[in-house]
């Protein structure tokens, strides 16, 4: 892309041209011309359609009939649409192609609309609404109407900024919840105050506190291996971190080719971070469900076509990498498959208790917590039941659309990949009032970029509900992943059966069962136990195949839930649910499994025994082993100090705990 055709996307005007000028009014316009152009992207008929309609419902002072305006909820806040439908009608009057353009009456609502809310200053039990969301729609919305037939009233206007002075907070003051995604959210509003009152040292100072978080921390904010942290030491690819690449893009392309444009250095950041993380952790148009925190409640939470501008942006603003956001954006919008340009990657994220395995056929991660990473959070009441997912949560995905807006009708219990007991709703752990780290010691991942292994020991004793200890650990080939588990036991005041979940996700097609050399094709819906039996289980084109025999229980089911089960949102989901888990029974002492997943089946006949490269060497409380022949690649966890020997061709010694993987070191025609 030429410069020529640069200035055509984004009316650049160089740092030159501006000194050229000796004005500083032209840096002002030039940023508020973007902010206010990229507010205004809704088509005419929506438009035309939602004016109308809040027309109709607006009353004599201003107010809108259907908003409780005394309405203190954190999460959904309903005062927050009033600013919302404010920003329509100003849109519909700036703009030309609006059947409401220069609409007088239109003009007088909008005064009226934003009189009622200035004098009513409705107010949340969430710090969030005053601080960011209202500063933020009250900035647009006067930057917008700078560009209408008439202007706000002065008064009016002042007032409004005396406001956002008052109540919106210093994104310069350290701690609380000024870090990361949210001390940008603040800083954003500081540029529009900046940009409306032409006061360079507001504006300069909401810029360097905007761009201040893109920088490597081991505190909030982006970390050394490229995941991202919010809220304390927890993971937060999704949720914040979207919240924070999106909104550092868009304030990056608001001031490109200006003085104020972000440098090099950092653009290289957010670069790393999008290619490195955020696009590896998305299958076709949704995220993983392990990346997103609390957000994982929210109905289309995983979806991430909202990231589309900004893969556009960072086209715009980075240029040399656009092919490589343009891949993301023809998997995301799904004009390509979830397999589009995949290119095969292992990565363990050190600091964040996470590994992603990415295939072209399918990606596939586990996430866990140790003592020094908190477990997934519950804020204003979302992710209520979420406490097991850092237990090993396995999310298992081809097309990328396996749990999509599965969560209201989940078994918060049986999350995919954990070892966790059978409880009820209500008896399952929930922490409003503090984060809790996780308890694992012992567990990591190693990794050589292509294929790794993964560990966690298990040894949750914080709740009555939850003392289960076991030995997990994960092997990711290409094909294969290895997952094994030893030693488990349950202390559980709460006598419930123990199980470890393959899989939980959307039911897609019929099930087979593969049991003594017969296949059984399951078509009804039902719970189907094996007590000792069973070979494989192929759904979806995933295969899960068990070198030893374990009672397992296959369900396929119509499940309705609501939302509210885990957030405050009143919605009802009806879905069709595949799930499979291995059960250990109430009084278990010293169970194990070994189980191996084959995400991609697709032309493979699951009775000709698909697994002849692999070869499980231990699985026991000190070691566990796996060997993988065609390969040549032999992974180990020594959970203690000690050493692992094989038929006399392997010895291999430790002095403290480890997770090794050996490459080309084998001869695998004698390794049996």
């Amino acid at each position: 892309m030429n410069r020529l055709h640069l200035a055509f996307l984004f009316t650049i005007i160089s740092p030159a041209l501006f000194a050229q000028s000796g004005s500083e009014e032209d840096i002002f316009n030039v940023i508020s011309q973007r902010v206010v152009s990229d507010h205004s992207n809704l088509s005419v008929q929506i438009l035309e359609k939602e004016i109308t309609y809040y027309l109709s419902i607006i009353l004599i002072d201003g107010s809108f009939s259907d908003i409780n305006y005394g309405d203190k909820s954190r999460p959904n806040w309903e005062p927050q649409s009033h600013l919302l439908r404010v920003n329509r009608f100003v849109f519909g009057y700036i703009r030309e192609y609006s059947p409401f353009y220069k609409d007088s009456t239109l003009y007088r609502q909008i005064v009226k609309s934003l009189e009622f809310w200035n004098t009513r200053s409705p107010v949340s039990d969430n710090w969030w609404w005053q601080r960011v969301s209202t500063p933020q729609n009250l900035g647009i919305i006067m930057l917008a109407m700078r560009n209408g037939e008439q202007q706000l009233p002065k008064e009016l206007e002042d007032s409004l900024l005396q406001w956002m002075v008052k109540h919106s907070g210093d994104p310069s003051e350290k701690g609380g919840t000024n870090e990361g995604a949210n001390k940008m959210d603040i800083a954003t509003h500081w540029i529009y105050r900046g940009l409306l009152t032409r006061n360079e040292t507001v504006l300069a100072k909401g810029i360097d506190q905007a761009f201040h978080p893109i920088h490597i921390t081991t505190g909030t904010g982006f970390q050394e291996d490229w995941s991202y942290h919010q809220h304390g030491p927890q993971l937060y690819i999704g949720g914040y971190g979207k919240v924070m690449l999106l909104g550092a893009v868009n304030i990056a392309k608001y001031l490109y080719g200006t003085p104020y444009a972000l440098s090099k250095e950092k653009i290289e950041i957010l670069r790393n971070f999008t290619l490195e993380t955020f696009l590896p952790c998305t299958r076709g148009k949704l995220f993983l469900f392990n990346v997103l925190g609390r957000s994982i409640a929210r109905h289309n939470g995983l979806n991430q076509q909202a990231s589309i501008p900004m893969l556009q942006d960072m086209k715009k603003i980075d240029p040399e990498y656009a092919d490589e956001y343009e891949k993301g954006i023809q998997r995301i919008s799904g004009k390509q498959p979830a397999n589009y340009q995949i290119i095969p990657k292992h990565t363990h994220y050190w600091r964040s208790d996470y590994t992603l395995h990415q295939r072209p056929d399918y990606t596939v991660d586990v996430r866990f917590a140790t003592v020094g990473m908190r477990r997934s959070e519950i804020v204003n009441n979302e992710n209520l039941l979420g406490y097991f997912l850092v237990d090993g949560g396995m999310c298992i995905a081809k097309t990328g659309n396996e749990y999509e807006n599965i969560f209201p009708v989940w078994d918060w219990t049986a999350i995919p990949g954990t070892t966790a007991p059978q409880l009820t709703p209500e008896n399952i752990p929930r922490f409003t009032n503090k984060k809790p780290n996780g308890s694992a010691t012992f567990a990591g991942g190693v990794s050589d970029g292509a294929y790794g292994v993964t560990c966690y020991f298990q040894n949750d004793y914080t709740y009555k509900q939850t003392r289960i200890e076991a030995k997990k650990s994960w092997f990711f080939f290409d094909d294969e992943i290895v997952c094994l588990g030893t030693g488990i036991k349950s202390k559980s005041k709460i006598k419930s059966n123990v199980r470890t979940t393959l899989n939980q996700c959307l039911l897609n097609g019929d099930i087979e069962i593969g049991c003594q050399g017969k296949t059984v094709q399951i078509t009804m819906d039902g719970m189907h136990s094996f007590t000792d039996s069973i070979d494989y289980v192929l759904h979806d084109e995933v295969g899960y195949f068990f070198p030893t025999p374990l009672p397992c229980v296959v369900n396929r089911e119509t499940r309705t839930g609501n939302w509210n089960h885990i957030s405050p949102v009143d919605k009802n989901e009806t879905k069709d649910v595949f799930s499979l888990w291995i059960d250990h029974g109430k009084k278990v002492k010293n169970a194990d499994y070994q189980y191996i997943i084959i995400p991609n089946m697709q032309g493979k006949d699951a009775t000709d025994n698909p697994l002849d490269d692999i070869l499980i060497l231990a699985n026991n409380s000190k070691i566990q082993a796996v060997y993988h022949r065609k390969l040549d690649i032999l992974g180990i966890v020594f959970y203690e100090a000690g050493t692992f020997k094989h038929n006399g061709l392997i010895e291999l010694t430790v002095d403290k705990p480890a997770i090794l993987i050996i490459r080309d070191a084998i001869k695998k025609q004698t390794l049996n």
